[in-house]
């Protein structure tokens, strides 16, 4: 089979919103949309949240989040887009990613800080030692009262408790009723200047190997996944977003 020829071409995006006819999905390296944009023209882009989203444990929303745990100081050289937030959904034309985008909600919507604030409008210094005004970061860090199945919350978190650093949370509906409670971002609306022609691809930043491979074999065993392919770090993301794009049509001649 010559796949080359047998996948068909990207649709191209006009001014009546067009979706994506797969889910993208954040352990994707680079999600192909099959979508194509026309270079210079300015699109609006749709994220909505399907299967709720996850780096390995720690529960996150579209708009993604800001540096929190010590692993993920050290991992700063790794970045894939260093200046764009962990998870931001970020947007490139053509495959050879000469021009990646991070994407930024027309609503201004920043990145989470963690341990999110229960209440975003209570001042921060009157949360910040406070663990009742904060949602939990991670699955596992979630009380059984938090959702109307302890039982299977308790037998989730065990299950967690064997994962290995690069094991993505399975589809878990605890997990997703604990993600509900936390009101996290499930939609984030975008715009974009399109820098080329080209079909889109789509994927939230996360740290990518960096380490030359020939050095696994020399590394202890334990330490051996660390010294994976490219997206070795992106294997233990979980979730899935449904995507629409629209080219934005030109203003209306203004009546006189």
């Amino acid at each position: 089979m010559n796949v080359a020829v047998d996948i068909p071409p990207a649709k191209p995006v006009g001014d009546n919103a067009l979706p994506a006819t797969e889910l993208f999905n954040v352990n994707q390296f680079c999600w192909a949309s099959r979508l194509a944009v026309e270079k210079g023209r300015k699109y609006r882009v749709w994220i909505d949240i399907d299967q709720r989203w996850f780096d390995r444990t720690i529960m996150t929303g579209v708009n993604g989040f800001q540096t929190y745990e010590d692993h993920h100081y050290l991992a700063l050289p790794t970045r894939r887009l260093f200046g764009a937030d962990w998870f931001r959904p970020v947007v490139r034309v053509g495959e050879k990613g000469l021009n990646d985008q991070p994407l930024q909600a027309m609503n201004v919507m920043s990145a989470d800080e963690l341990p999110r604030r229960i209440d975003p409008t209570l001042p921060e210094d009157n949360a910040q030692d406070e663990p009742k005004n904060r949602y939990p970061v991670r699955i596992e860090n979630a009380e059984e009262s938090s959702t109307d199945d302890a039982a299977k919350l308790t037998k989730l978190k065990a299950d967690i408790a064997k994962m290995g650093t690069f094991d993505a949370l399975p589809p878990d509906e605890s997990a997703r009723k604990v993600w509900d409670t936390q009101k996290l971002a499930d939609r984030m609306v975008a715009e974009f200047t399109a820098p080329d022609s080209g079909e889109l691809f789509f994927y939230v930043n996360d740290a990518v190997q960096i380490v030359p491979g020939f050095l696994r074999w020399l590394a202890p065993a334990k330490y051996a996944d660390y010294f994976g392919p490219d997206e070795q770090y992106y294997k233990n993301n979980s979730g899935t977003a449904r995507i629409t794009v629209q080219r934005l049509p030109a203003q209306p001649t203004p009546k006189q």
